[in-house]
């Protein structure tokens, strides 16, 4: 057989081994043997490290999922009862009367009053002689007896520097109260007072009072009376003339200022808890001298002051459940829509609101009755109970018809350790018409 090392072409020798054989212009490949020979670089793709990769991921994620779940039940956990309140619905027109030194739980009423000044220019022509009285607010004070005790019209109060001032109406003042360690409050009432003479030498400021009329007696030194307002309006003199009409006008333009002002002031000076119905405020107004501003022009100056009679909404709601519920059971219970009811007072006429004792009015309208609870009472028996347990708890609060209890997590079946931790929240109830 003939043998074919080398071929010879030209001057250039050339080697088969240096010869490249290509097949369809691919490089030549490294063949793999059947049984998995050959070198171990060019074995088939092999996934078992990557899918090993994947599942660490997917874990890691799963994880990552599972504690955002639990932070987030954690972060948002709590407890929250939604109360239910027992209701009825009244409509009413009923009288009720109320003392203003009534027994706690008895219906009874305050009085607030505030007062406003109001000022004018007008024209004025000539001059004219005038002479006025002082007068001023005082506060009589009766430390003598748990009685009220009358004082009737025109009675006298002395200054300490003797000057007389009187009231015009008869009042009544209420008796002491006592507390717990005996110490006495003396019963207390405002009313206004006149100077017994014109002039102004009974315009004084602030001072103390006594009481002539009860000189001699146990009263004298323990019934006595403190100004609450300085002594004004006192004059014997010549003064600027204002014309009739213009005087008038005048006085009609700032007593309707006054009213209004006072209006809103008054209302902002209700206790919290209170009721103030537009039929309980009185209005009443003074004129001060005029003041000579020009030889042509006199400035006018009008006094208005407003009394109310506020009364509490607790224990006027538990009054209006016991008249208007045949079976009231004595739990307290707000009036939703008590402050919409007509108020009429009887005989608002008769004595001004300062010096009452007692009232009657009516009222009428619709209200709702909601029966109220101790919401920390509540709170304190639920803590450390178990879910379920809280029909039993509830029937202790027959104010409340339902309960609803959401817990978070929603594994919970405990309520808190902590009564601050337990939240309550009352269900929207529909006011009355």
């Amino acid at each position: 057989m003939k043998k074919i090392q080398d071929i010879l072409m030209g001057t250039r020798t050339t080697s088969i081994r240096d010869v490249s054989i290509e097949r369809d212009g691919s490089r030549p490949q490294k063949r793999v043997g059947v049984f998995g020979g050959g070198d171990s670089s060019s074995r088939p793709y092999n996934g078992t490290r990557s899918s090993g990769k994947s599942f660490g991921v997917w874990f890691v994620a799963i994880l990552a999922i599972l504690f955002l779940f639990f932070a987030f039940t954690i972060l948002f956990s709590g407890t929250k009862v939604v109360v239910t309140q027992k209701t009825e619905q009244l409509s009413i027109e009923n009288n009720f009367k109320a003392d203003k030194n009534a027994e706690v739980g008895n219906l009874a009423f305050d009085t607030i009053s505030i007062d406003d000044v109001s000022k004018r220019t007008v024209a004025s022509a000539g001059e004219e002689f005038v002479e006025t009285k002082a007068s001023g607010t005082i506060i009589v004070y009766n430390n003598y007896s748990a009685i009220p005790q009358k004082l009737i019209a025109n009675t006298r109060f002395q200054s300490t520097t003797g000057l007389i001032y009187r009231i015009k109406d008869p009042i009544v003042v209420p008796g002491f109260k006592k507390d717990a360690s005996g110490a006495k409050t003396p019963g207390s009432l405002e009313v206004v007072v006149t100077a017994d003479k014109p002039g102004a030498s009974y315009n004084v400021g602030k001072t103390d009072f006594t009481i002539p009329g009860l000189k001699g007696t146990d009263q004298f030194e323990t019934f006595y009376a403190r100004s609450k307002t300085d002594m004004t309006g006192g004059f014997s003199g010549l003064l600027k003339k204002v014309a009739e009409a213009d005087r008038a006008s005048a006085v009609g333009s700032m007593q309707t200022e006054l009213r209004d002002r006072l209006l809103i002031s008054i209302k902002e000076q209700i206790p919290v808890g209170y009721v103030l119905y537009d039929g309980a405020i009185e209005f009443s107004f003074s004129s001060d001298l005029d003041v000579t501003v020009e030889d042509s022009e006199a400035e006018l100056t009008e006094k208005g002051e407003a009394r109310a009679i506020v009364i509490s909404k607790e224990v006027l709601s538990r009054e209006i459940a016991k008249i208007g519920l045949e079976n009231y059971d004595g739990l307290p219970v707000e009036g939703v829509g008590i402050e919409s009811l007509l108020f009429v007072l009887d005989n608002p006429e008769q004595t001004s609101l300062l010096s009452m004792e007692s009232i009657s009015f009516s009222l009428k309208g619709n209200i709702m009755l909601v029966w109220q609870f101790d919401e920390e009472a509540l709170k304190n028996d639920l803590v450390g109970k178990r879910k379920r347990d809280i029909d039993w708890v509830l029937a202790e609060y027959p104010s409340i018809t339902e309960a609803q209890i959401i817990m978070r997590p929603f594994w919970k079946r405990n309520f808190p350790d902590t009564a601050k931790d337990i939240k309550i929240v009352y269900t929207a109830l529909d006011s009355a018409e």
